[in-house]
């Protein structure tokens, strides 16, 4: 039989005249052809509501159609569908920040009525400023992302790789890694390596609506990174190592190092109930602090995940050596 499968993606815009991308089966476009050749029928349009329509041809989505197996599970598809778009959008935080998201997946099926199969995420990431933007991407840019999002998948501990074969084509096995939205519980968080742990703490800072729990969280992705069970100052070794793992030069180092503290001194105070002194931390302060630690750790994730993978989901005793020889040879 034959079904349509289409997700709105919010807040995201194409470059004019860019070819489009294809990714696990979905195309990925602002024209609204294709929506309007297949579905755009009344019963579609009633079964989604008139608005949801209109936020479908008014944003970019993702659409395919095909023939598939009457004996395949719909929902099941359905639910692979949105998780993997979900994770590729996701991901476009690793090119720059963003608000991008997908909230919701509908199956069209003309042979069974008209039956739509509608499904809901939660994903309503903020940019670093707590802001919904509409940010533009270029088709290099969202493949860089889709780059990223394999290798991440690839050099996950908790379950068996996918191919490159697998993870692109349709209904492949990308959705058991335990990333995806609808995996994420199914996990031992305890199996994850501390890379992936990074990843899903990324997650919660993305997640956030208020600067000052953004730039909380965010030290717990870099606390997944850096930290080992030596002991000594945490705060001082986190950012020491962070300085030291992404700094180009002295001055980006000492940099990084004070931010890394700054951000510190947000979440001591944040995460236990006191003020925020208002001249130190004002609003101002609070939204530069939250831009450039987003950035660093945007740097350092992508780093960590293309370049480094290997060290980092090495034992900690291998790591903390590492870190030591890092730093006293530069």
């Amino acid at each position: 039989m034959t079904i349509s499968r289409v997700a709105t993606i919010y807040n995201l815009k194409l470059i004019p005249g860019d070819t489009r991308v294809v990714f696990h089966d979905y195309l990925l476009s602002d024209e609204i052809s294709m929506v309007e050749k297949y579905l755009s029928s009344p019963q579609f349009v009633a079964a989604i509501g008139s608005h949801s329509h209109k936020n479908l041809r008014d944003n970019c989505h993702f659409f395919t159609t095909g023939e598939i197996d009457e004996k395949i599970d719909i929902l099941e598809v359905s639910n692979r569908g949105i998780s993997v778009l979900q994770e590729l959008t996701n991901f476009l935080w690793y090119i720059k920040d963003n608000s991008c998201n997908i909230l919701n997946h509908y199956t069209h099926i003309p042979s069974q009525g008209n039956a739509v199969l509608g499904i809901e995420k939660n994903s309503n990431f903020t940019t670093c400023k707590a802001t919904i933007e509409e940010v533009e991407f270029s088709k290099d840019e969202i493949l860089k992302a889709a780059e990223i999002l394999f290798a991440a998948h690839n050099l996950a501990t908790s379950v068996k790789h996918v191919s490159v074969e697998d993870f692109f084509k349709v209904d492949g096995l990308v959705n058991n890694s335990g990333m995806t939205s609808s995996g994420m519980n199914k996990i031992d968080y305890g199996l994850r390596n501390r890379v992936e742990r990074a990843i899903l703490f990324m997650g919660t800072v993305r997640a956030a609506a208020f600067i000052p729990m953004k730039i909380a969280l965010g030290m717990n992705v870099l606390e997944c990174l850096f930290s080992d069970t030596s002991s000594g100052d945490i705060i001082h070794k986190i950012a020491e190592r962070t300085a030291f793992y992404i700094g180009d030069s002295t001055e980006d180092r000492i940099t990084s190092f004070k931010l890394v503290k700054d951000a510190y001194n947000v979440r001591s105070k944040y995460f236990h109930g006191q003020k925020l002194d208002k001249k130190e931390y004002n609003a101002s302060k609070l939204e530069d602090i939250s831009v450039k630690t987003d950035n660093l750790l945007r740097r350092v994730l992508t780093n960590v995940i293309m370049v480094d993978s290997a060290i980092f989901t090495s034992s900690d005793e291998e790591l903390s050596k590492w870190f030591t020889n890092l730093i006293f040879k530069k």
